[in-house]
């Protein structure tokens, strides 16, 4: 057959969601009248059926698998191999002996290519295969390997499918205590993650034992769970007829109610034909059968075992088989058939051997006991009812025992769960206190960081204000001592002019004049720098940097300076390159060059020299102003950027000066973001050097000096 691209890549995008079920669930139907204890499949892979249209075990799903196997081996994709293998044999699952086949070789071949989740895929497959046919032994061999194979990242919901199979194989041998301990935990677990498809196949496990124990309503209770969580689809039909074949077994062995049975062996029967599920008329009819014969419908008794006879093939169970023989052996003898119902009887037994339910073989027991008993073979009919009345007695006292371990089980998990529910209780409590903490913690937290910025803002602003104090302390102690002096000269002169003007010739009033200019412009100097410097201490002004070719600036404050440097016979030399530029204030550049050039000139003797150069760096501009002049003593050096510093020297020429114009220079170009630094030696001439930043690709207004 060919098979379609999309249907294929369709496929392969769902295989690995699709073989997380892969493992039928061992739940099934169940015969009437006994509980064989091993459980058929329902819904053997609903996943599967839904996305190959039409099922499993349809020709079309199995050209489908044949080419998932092709397709996965050519590109090398082990999972879809192994996973491909393994649905085959999922696909055989009514034929044992290929499902066997196709299994063993999906394990092989997952342990050939170290595929981990494939071997215990194709183990745990194994083990529920064995299962599902009675082979006790086998199943738990295989089960307990998977349970060893399995590790937390195969999944929860795996693990709990394991449990449930285990549970489901001890609920198989009536050891209902141990099938809880499983069953139990795989519940919690499935309601936690939301696997309904597991937990369906749980509820129906636990309704069977249920049913074993008698427990009616327990039982129904995990029935009627299953169809209200099971919208009624294709892929739902197998679990829709299991449960209500499974319902009315529990009407018909636990509340003796043969009307109700029928109603729902009627409706199993009606969702097995609608969906075509042919394998389980056989179960539906043997069961309808046996109910027929409790009600002495003969008729109907007879047609529906015979339906359920003729559908018995080699690989029917032998506990189902066995059922159906029995029951039809009772028909037999109903109708005075003895020979049919010997034949039938033994055929029964001899299935059952250690297979069959205790329930099963007293039936069996007892009909042979009839059968010898109207044959006149006595000894045979005594001995056939005292092992029938042993196995009543020791079926009454294991559902005794069962009762009583399922009453001790019960208790011990509502043990647990109280004190699950303590613990719980107890860890909210520890939670509740530890978050509690976290909040006094983080609170505390808070406060501390509040009180610590409030600390920081408050010794901040004390070092602000302590500075601002200084530099009031400072201004005033210049003021005090440095305006002092000239005021006095000037009224020591104004003073001595009043008084003898008449006494002085015209050229010592002249003089005296003179002196009273000079010393009233070298007061108007200082008191104009320290307003400067006090205006630049409380921020009122600011740099606007722009683009300056430093060469024009530098050339604009020579010619300011040039009828003084030519009155001492100094040479001012600007050997700035055209090109050279940086960012910086125009005005601030301005008053900074102004300052440290007319130093230059007041300190250099007649027939110095006063060069200024510049290089540059990718980030800075470096200027510097050298002269020839009489430099600065060591202990002078320290002091000349403090203002409580005493750095104050007459020029070459006598020259006054105020000591506020180099402390004004490094006010301002550190407003431009620059630095100045002065090196001298005395009688050697000092060197001025101002850092700016550099104006490589800066885009702003181009000015070239202050206008």
């Amino acid at each position: 057959m060919r098979i379609g691209l999309v249907a294929i890549i369709l496929f392969l995008f769902m295989l690995n969601q699709l073989t997380q079920a892969i493992s039928p669930p061992p739940t099934g139907t169940q015969p009437s009248l006994i509980q064989t204890g091993a459980f058929d499949t329902t819904a053997i892979i609903p996943g599967m059926i839904a996305v190959l249209e039409s099922g499993v075990r349809s020709v079309q799903a199995r050209h489908q698998l044949d080419s998932l196997i092709e397709l996965s081996s050519k590109i090398g994709f082990i999972p879809g191999v192994a996973r491909g293998i393994m649905l085959t044999g999922i696909f055989y699952w009514e034929n044992p002996d290929s499902a066997l086949k196709y299994l063993r070789i999906a394990r092989q071949y997952s342990k050939q290519q170290d595929y981990k989740f494939g071997f215990f895929l194709s183990t745990h497959n194994l083990g529920s295969l064995y299962l599902n046919y009675g082979v006790q032994d086998s199943s738990i061999y295989w089960l307990t390997r998977a349970l060893m194979l399995w590790r937390p990242d195969m999944g929860l919901n795996r693990h709990a499918k394991l449990q449930i199979d285990i549970g489901a194989w001890y609920s198989a041998r009536e050891d209902y205590k141990h099938s809880l301990e499983f069953l139990i935990p795989a519940m919690n677990t499935l309601k936690t993650t939301g696997d309904t498809l597991r937990l369906r196949s749980l509820y129906s496990t636990l309704g069977v034992m249920y049913t074993n124990l008698q427990s009616f309503e327990k039982a129904k209770s995990y029935y009627d769970q299953i169809l209200a969580i099971t919208p009624e689809s294709f892929m739902n039909g197998r679990i829709w007829s299991d449960t209500y074949n499974n319902l009315g077994t529990l009407y018909l062995d636990v509340k003796k109610d043969q009307d109700s049975a029928l109603i729902m062996f009627r409706k199993s029967q009606e969702v097995a034909l609608k969906f075509k599920l042919s394998e389980k008329i056989r179960m539906i009819h043997s069961n309808m059968g046996s109910t027929f014969l409790m009600l002495r419908q003969q008729d109907s008794t007879i047609f529906y075992l015979l339906s359920a006879k003729s559908k018995i093939d080699k690989f029917t169970r032998k506990s189902h088989s066995a059922a159906i023989f029995i029951s039809y052996g009772v028909a037999m003898i109903n109708s005075g058939k003895i020979d049919s119902a010997k034949y039938y009887g033994e055929k029964g037994m001899a299935l059952l051997n250690d297979q069959g339910t205790v329930n099963l073989k007293i039936i069996g027991y007892e009909l042979l006991f009839q059968i010898d008993s109207v044959k006149g073979n006595y000894r045979s009919a005594i001995r056939y009812l005292g092992q029938a009345k042993e196995l009543t007695k020791n079926l009454y006292n294991r559902e005794i025992l069962m009762k009583v371990a399922e009453k001790e089980f019960s208790y011990e998990m509502e043990r647990k769960n109280d004190e699950n529910r303590y613990l719980k209780k107890e860890n909210e409590l520890k939670a509740g206190i530890i978050k509690n903490q976290w909040y006094i913690l983080g609170f505390a937290i808070l406060i501390i960081l509040l009180i610590s910025v409030l600390l920081i803002f408050i010794a901040n602003n004390r070092k602000k204000f302590q500075k601002l104090n200084n530099t009031k302390d400072k201004f005033l102690s210049v003021i005090s001592h440095d305006l002092r002096s000239p005021f006095n000269s000037l009224l020591g002169l104004l003073d001595e002019l009043h008084s003898g003007y008449d006494s002085f010739s015209d050229d010592e009033r002249k003089h005296i004049l003179m002196l009273l200019q000079s010393t009233s412009q070298n007061t108007y100097h200082l008191l104009e720098n320290l307003l400067e410097w006090a205006r630049s201490q409380q921020g009122q002004i600011t740099s606007e940097p722009k683009i300056i070719f430093l060469r024009q600036a530098v050339d604009k404050i020579i010619e300011l300076l040039q009828a003084r440097a030519e009155k001492k016979g100094i040479e001012i030399r600007n050997m700035i390159k055209p090109e050279m530029k940086a960012f910086a204030d125009p005005i601030l550049f301005d008053n900074c060059i102004l300052n440290i050039t007319n130093n230059a000139v007041k300190f250099t003797p007649a027939g110095g020299t006063i060069t200024l150069t510049c290089h540059d760096t990718e980030r800075s501009v470096f200027i510097c102003c050298a002269d020839t002049g009489i430099g600065i003593p060591p202990e002078s050096l320290k002091q000349l950027f403090r203002l409580d510093g005493k750095v104050k020297r007459r020029g070459t020429a006598n020259e006054p000066g105020t000591g506020l114009g180099l402390i004004l220079c490094k006010e301002f170009i550190h407003l431009m973001k620059g630095k100045i630094t002065l090196v001298s030696k005395e009688n050697e001439g000092t060197k001025v050097f101002i850092e700016l930043p550099a104006a490589h690709g800066v885009s702003s207004q181009v000015s070239h000096s202050a206008e």
